[in-house]
């Protein structure tokens, strides 16, 4: 039964994911900006004609609406096209950097709830104790905190002046990897090479814990507000007059049903941690798709970025189903 609702959710997003990519289509030809012109530059030395024929070989000469049937035609095979500045299929671009994206994006995630929900029901069960005014004053640091100046900052006192950790990459150069899933730390694991994770690792820590600051203090003040909303309620006040230890009465009964608006941030905040990480990953040079994107807009190269819109579109939907279960074996009384 469970089976057939999720099937039923992923059927409904369909026209959510179709509205979106028909949006980003015809936003992106409506940029200021011409890509053929920013391919072939504007020196003296380019003629008309050749704008012309290297337009028609882009297909841009033809009517939008023939441009959007045949991204669509190319869609449904498979083929998002090629890419104008690097000469490649998009979607071998995407294979190539989304992995890098999703492992920042997990490691993000992974600090922010190993931090933050610790530190939330820790402040609430000492509620307004010294514990509690100091984490919460710190999530308001991390909440206001943009992520580019934190993430040069990071860099200023971890990599230039303690030269504890590298600045950009994801892997020293000087290290092989032989790549299995993308990830590069799974794949030191698996293929045994420990040098590369230690590499790799290191190279993660600034980019993850400057991606995921912002969470970390989003997910630690709800975590808090919600325990001790739910520390009130009577059923917990009952577990309490039966004897049980306060661990069991927190992490038995009161914690499931705190979680329940922490998930539901969370799962809002998978948008910001594929999309918001363009900052981040260009500040550190991550080789993802935020800045793949980035790039691809500041060139109009439009098959990548509608290329990536799609793959976003896609991990986001997938991401909120994700939360939409988890929610059902926190309460089961809640259903999909």
């Amino acid at each position: 039964m469970k089976t057939i609702k999720v099937v039923q959710r992923l059927i409904e997003s369909i026209p959510l994911f179709i509205l979106t990519i028909i949006a980003v289509f015809f936003l992106v030809r409506f940029m200021p900006g011409d890509p053929v012109d920013i391919m072939m530059g504007s020196g003296g030395n380019v003629t008309q004609e050749q704008i012309e024929q290297m337009r028609s070989q882009l297909g841009l000469d033809k009517p939008i609406a023939i441009q959007f049937a045949d991204f669509v035609r190319g869609a449904a095979q498979g083929d998002l096209g090629y890419s104008i500045t690097q000469s490649k299929k998009v979607t071998d671009l995407l294979v190539e950097t989304f992995p890098a994206t999703i492992e920042l994006a997990l490691a993000a995630l992974l600090f922010a709830l190993l931090i933050g929900l610790p530190v939330g029901i820790y402040s609430a069960v000492k509620q307004n104790s010294w514990v509690d005014r100091l984490s919460m004053g710190f999530s308001f640091l991390g909440i206001s905190m943009p992520a580019f100046w934190l993430g040069i900052l990071g860099i200023l006192i971890f990599s230039v002046s303690l030269h504890w950790l590298p600045t950009s990459g994801r892997l020293d150069p000087t290290l092989e990897l032989r790549q299995i899933t993308g990830l590069f730390l799974l794949d030191s694991i698996l293929t045994g090479n420990w040098a590369a994770l230690h590499s790799a690792f290191t190279h993660l820590v600034l980019p993850a814990v400057t991606l995921g600051a912002e969470l970390l203090a989003i997910v630690a003040r709800i975590s808090r507000s919600s325990m001790v909303e739910v520390l009130r309620h009577d059923y917990v006040q009952l577990a309490r007059s039966k004897g049980l230890k306060e661990t069991a009465v927190i992490f038995k009964h009161a914690l499931p049903n705190a979680l329940i608006p922490t998930v539901t941030v969370v799962g809002l905040q998978m948008g910001v941690l594929l999309g918001g990480n363009m900052i981040v990953e260009t500040v550190f040079g991550w080789p993802g798709l935020g800045r793949l994107v980035v790039q691809s807009i500041l060139n109009r190269d439009y098959a990548v970025i509608q290329g990536a819109v799609m793959l976003y579109g896609i991990t986001f939907i997938l991401a909120n189903l994700l939360v939409d279960i988890v929610y059902t074996y926190l309460n089961p009384k809640i259903s999909l």
